[in-house]
């Protein structure tokens, strides 16, 4: 019997005890229930497939918005994009066609001076004559129109001719003759700019007809616009400068091959004229004069804009090298401390700085800040750009918007923030 027991215990010794009971032992008998439940009853089809469903469906509807918000932005701010295409090989978008770099002391007076004006007509090339602006739909872009004209744009260009006439031209013509092409011009713009500013004045009294309803059915049918006989036939006089900005470009820059870069496709032959109106034909006659009213302005701004080009143009054509032949670059310097003024640089520092962003090299731009008093730079950053930016700025920027802004546009300067800048100014003319 004993012998028995002890081949029984041998054979039992032998034999490998079992995985599943070792699994038992180790993590109890609740998990081991639990995991052979779980895998005798694996997930539903139906349950997984639903889940992936639904995220597909998240994703999906994130994906759609991000692509109607990509749409929006892109409609809305078209005209900057157009903007970027005017850029030299450099990345320095330079509007002039005949200042082509920022190398030399002499050209970039006058891109500091010129480029606020150039890029302001593109924003009216662009914005004014976009079928966008339509004083029937969106009056209220009628209305930011020209509270920027005639609170930043009509100032700084009579400003900075008033300077030009009474200061630069007189400091150059004691060394060298002046062309008349080159002194003349200034009483032709002046006259352009008031015809763009009374249209505001006709502008108001049409709505108010129309508020009436006293519109004559002749004074509908009749639109007469000055012929201009010097200005472009074809091309407007903006679209004609970057005509001249693409060849420039296409002559500097090689192709892969190393041989003049291919010439792209051409601009179509637009101006501010020939901008595409809304159709009248099965609109109200109220609603008919005031498209004429805006095929009025959109031509007065066509020749401002031309009269304005042409005038730069013959300007950098003839100063630069004159100063450089006859003047130092310290001379001209001291000249233009005298043309600045505080009373006016509230205006014209901001518009300067924003075009300068586009044309200049960070290097260029604090050279120039340096260049101005510890009074003004504390001034400007505190006060002039963050204001111009808010108003001014905003609201040329909303004519490319669908909808009016959602804030209500004040004048440049509080009477509080004029009041706190005041001793700045006079920190500023005594420095």
């Amino acid at each position: 019997m004993q012998g028995l027991i002890e081949e029984v215990s041998a054979a039992t010794a032998d034999c490998p005890s079992s995985p599943a009971k070792e699994h038992f032992s180790d993590r109890g008998e609740d998990e081991v229930i639990h995991e052979e439940t779980t895998a005798s009853h694996p997930p539903s089809p139906d349950t997984a497939g639903s889940a992936t469903d639904s995220l597909i469906r998240s994703l999906m509807e994130e994906l759609s918005a991000a692509k109607e918000e990509i749409a929006r932005l892109t409609k809305e701010r078209a005209y900057f994009k157009r903007k970027a295409e005017w850029c030299t090989i450099e990345d320095q978008r330079i509007l002039s066609p005949v200042i082509t770099s920022t190398d030399h002391w002499q050209e970039r007076t006058w891109l500091l001076l010129h480029e606020p004006i150039r890029s302001a007509l593109l924003d009216f090339e662009e914005l004014v004559a976009s079928p966008s602006f339509d004083p029937v739909q969106y009056p209220w872009k009628v209305t930011n129109f020209f509270y920027f004209f005639n609170t930043a744009f009509a100032p700084y260009v009579r400003r900075h001719h008033q300077v030009e006439q009474k200061i630069y031209i007189p400091w150059v013509a004691g060394k060298t003759e002046i062309p008349d092409e080159v002194r003349g011009g200034y009483d032709g713009i002046e006259e352009l700019i008031q015809e763009v500013e009374a249209s505001e004045a006709e502008y108001k009294s049409l709505e108010r007809a129309i508020r009436k309803g006293k519109i004559p059915p002749a004074s509908v049918e009749t639109s007469v616009v000055r012929s201009d006989t010097s200005a472009p036939s074809t091309l407007g006089p903006l679209s004609q400068g970057h005509e001249d900005i693409k060849a420039k470009n296409r002559e500097k820059a090689p192709d892969e091959e190393g041989g003049p870069a291919s010439a792209p496709a051409s601009l179509p032959a637009t101006s501010l004229a020939s901008a595409p109106a809304p159709s009248p034909k099965n609109t109200p006659l109220s609603s008919r004069s005031l498209y004429d009213w805006r095929r009025r302005l959109i031509a007065r701004l066509d020749r401002l804009s031309h009269h304005l080009i042409v005038h730069m143009d013959q300007e950098e054509s003839f100063f630069p090298p004159a100063v450089l032949r006859y003047f130092s670059q310290h001379e001209e310097e001291r000249i233009l401390e005298q043309m600045s003024s505080a009373s006016a640089a509230h205006l014209e520092l901001p518009m300067v700085l924003l075009a300068m962003d586009v044309w200049g090299s960070p290097e260029t731009k604090a050279a120039f800040l340096k260049k101005l008093s510890r009074a003004a730079r504390y001034t400007l950053n505190t006060y002039w750009l963050s204001s111009y930016k808010k108003s001014v700025a905003r609201s040329l920027e909303s004519l490319a918007l669908q909808e009016p802004p959602p804030t209500v546009y004040l004048p440049h300067m509080s009477v509080n923030q004029l009041l706190v800048a005041a001793p700045v100014f006079l920190l500023c003319t005594i420095s």
